[in-house]
């Protein structure tokens, strides 16, 4: 068995896409759900977006099945607490007597996302023979949830421990994944919700995350140009998809504008943009130096970021968040925020600065030693 015993170094990179290559175009929007499935219902017939988005009206989030190079079926499923696998050799016809436990997932009837994370993914990798299975929970609490993966090399009966797809060191929600694979290359594609850019409230982007190393890297792209708030009550799973398909990528989602009017929107990828695609943090903090903890601690910006609020994290800690500073506008000139840690009380560690604005969010490391 492989589970417990070898570790991946799994390496996280961000990248923003350039709104012009993406071509981001609004499908439809209305008022409400019912009137979305009905303008879309009468519209399928105009091309693949509209094709996928009357089969999720029809039957959402369908249970998905896998199928291997030996024509076996795949599929993964939550119940109970557990997270199972299961396989059928004749068709789907008949599945297996006693399903296969993969993880633990945490009992958390209070998850606000619960409803989110319902859906479970697998797909497989025929030329090697590999299953891979996508979920998200809150093993980290409520307020943390994330999307994870692992893989079986050997039919299903052992699977790896869960990687965590999601990482960012200020342990905000990051839920609802879709995944899918480019069976011609191999590459792995992971949609999800994310609230890492904001300190608090439920403000929300989409994500799309790219593995070309079989579940070992991965590299983020922010879909969407402006936030949104995420509402439970509005089922905004219901028109979340991802489909990759003869190498182009197809992302949908919705959310509401300022308005609170339902819009779904989607684009076109492939992998030539998402590769060559440009990205500018919209704060930036001197990563060329090595931030060292002491009593008082500064780190600088090269170029000011306005009006911001910066918080302290432990990267290994989820329940760890501490304020630095109230939002202000930084001055004309300013260039740089002082961490005081005898006046915060906090002991000698290592620790993680995120600074937030309107804009996004970025951070440094300050180590121990």
């Amino acid at each position: 068995m492989f589970k417990q015993y070898f570790g991946i170094i799994t390496l996280y990179f961000c990248v923003g896409l350039n709104l012009a290559q993406i071509n981001t175009f609004t499908v439809i929007s209305a008022t409400d759900i019912k009137t979305l499935g009905n303008s879309i219902q009468g519209k399928k017939n105009e091309g693949l977006i509209y094709h996928m988005l009357d089969s999720l009206t029809t039957k959402p989030q369908s249970l998905q099945i896998a199928v291997g190079a030996d024509g076996k079926f795949y599929r993964s499923f939550i119940k109970n607490n557990a997270l199972y696998f299961t396989k059928s050799s004749d068709g789907g016809k008949t599945w297996l007597s006693n399903n296969i436990v993969i993880d633990s997932i945490p009992k958390n009837k209070t998850n606000p996302l619960a409803k989110a994370n319902q859906f479970v993914y697998t797909v497989c990798n025929k030329s090697m023979n590999r299953i891979y299975v996508c979920w998200s929970d809150a093993k980290n609490g409520i307020k943390n949830n994330d999307v994870y993966l692992t893989y079986s090399d050997d039919g299903g009966t052992t699977w790896l421990d869960r990687i965590l797809v999601t990482y960012y060191p200020n342990h905000k929600q990051q839920f609802m994944p879709r995944f899918a694979i480019d069976h011609a290359t191999g590459y792995l594609y992971f949609m999800y919700c994310s609230q890492r850019n904001f300190a608090k409230g439920n403000l929300t982007d989409v994500y799309l995350a790219v593995s070309r190393d079989n579940g070992k890297t991965f590299i983020e792209h922010k879909l969407n140009e402006a936030a949104f708030e995420w509402k439970t009550n509005l089922s905004l799973e219901k028109y979340f998809s991802l489909l990759v398909k003869d190498g182009s990528i197809y992302p949908i989602w919705m959310q509401t504008d300022p308005k609170k009017k339902l819009i779904i929107y989607s684009t076109v990828l492939n992998d030539a943009i998402l590769k060559n695609s440009m990205f500018t943090d919209r704060i930036v903090l001197d990563k060329n130096i090595t931030h060292v903890y002491s009593a008082k601690t500064q780190v600088n910006f090269n170029e000011n970021p306005g009006p911001y609020t910066a918080y302290l994290y432990k990267a290994s800690d989820p329940t760890f968040e501490v304020l630095v500073s109230p939002p202000n506008s930084i001055k004309a000139g300013a260039r740089s925020i002082s961490l005081n840690f005898e006046e915060l009380k906090l002991p000698k560690g290592t620790y993680v600065l995120m600074v937030y604005n309107n804009l996004g969010a970025n951070y440094v490391w300050i180590q121990e030693e």
